[in-house]
């Protein structure tokens, strides 16, 4: 394939097909039919084709707005979530996660499989044993606090877990089912950036917490870690359907893994 002369996008230099698809993502769209338009288009190329354009939008991905840059419009939806959405899609990381577990890869040993990939396509630069560091320390601190009533627990889902982020500046989604842990935020977010830094000193992921389902997440990223008192399970999501409402999309099924 010919390699067509680089443009420059906000003081960045990115070759034309990059740039098509950042031209394309970057105002967002009104329904997540964009997304699926973009995966059957690439579906339908050669591997090495589709694999060169999947590359793209990882060259591309972090100059797409990651929020709605329409917020007064209740249809609209940021570029990033469609890019996501559209990964899904194309990527099937559930089917190959599937496939390592039944070649003998334990559930660790192909998640990290998909992180390494990850690593290629986003240019991120860590692994398994970054996020479980993190998800022991979340599960330590929840058996420490020993809160009464229901069992609480502690689902960490978007880009971190799923490979994509950039440890200087990116977010890590936490949803608690108690909110009570929500008071933990500022203690718990100094904690994690320090135990980062022992192997990224640039590191400042900032923690947003939430109080939503694990299936909010696994609507456009396929690894959900889900966190009790006793064990960690890896949640991973089949793409999901867009819904009756295109501007809404249905969570897939789901297979639990113990880690």
């Amino acid at each position: 394939m010919v390699t067509a002369a680089p443009v420059r996008c906000e003081q960045v230099i990115f070759s034309s097909q990059e740039r098509s698809v950042a031209d394309r993502f970057a105002s967002g769209g009104k329904d997540f039919y964009v997304s699926s338009r973009f995966a059957k288009e690439l579906e339908s190329l050669p591997d090495d084709a589709k694999l060169e354009w999947i590359h793209s939008v990882g060259s591309i991905y972090r100059y797409v707005p990651k929020k709605d840059p329409n917020p007064t419009a209740s249809w609209h939806i940021g570029g990033r979530r469609l890019l996501d959405y559209s990964m899904m899609l194309l990527e099937r990381p559930d089917l190959q996660f599937a496939s390592d577990m039944a070649k003998g890869y334990g559930a660790r040993a192909a998640y990290d499989r998909f992180l390494v990939q990850q690593n290629k396509t986003f240019g991120s630069q860590y692994q398994s044993s970054e996020i479980l560091t993190f998800a022991k320390f979340l599960q330590a601190e929840m058996q420490a606090l020993n809160l009464g009533g229901p069992a609480p627990t502690i689902v960490l889902g978007g880009s971190f877990i799923n490979g994509k982020a950039r440890l200087a500046s990116s977010d890590l989604d936490v949803s608690v089912s108690d909110p009570r842990l929500m008071r933990n935020k500022n203690a718990w977010e100094e904690k994690l950036n320090s135990i980062l830094k022992d192997n990224y000193p640039n590191a400042a992921l900032t923690l947003e917490m939430h109080a939503v389902p694990a299936s909010f997440y696994g609507q456009i990223n396929p690894f959900v870690i889900s966190i009790d008192k006793n064990q960690m399970s890896l949640l991973v999501f089949e793409p999901a359907q867009i819904a009756n409402r295109p501007t809404e999309l249905t969570p897939g099924t789901y297979t639990v893994h113990e880690l």
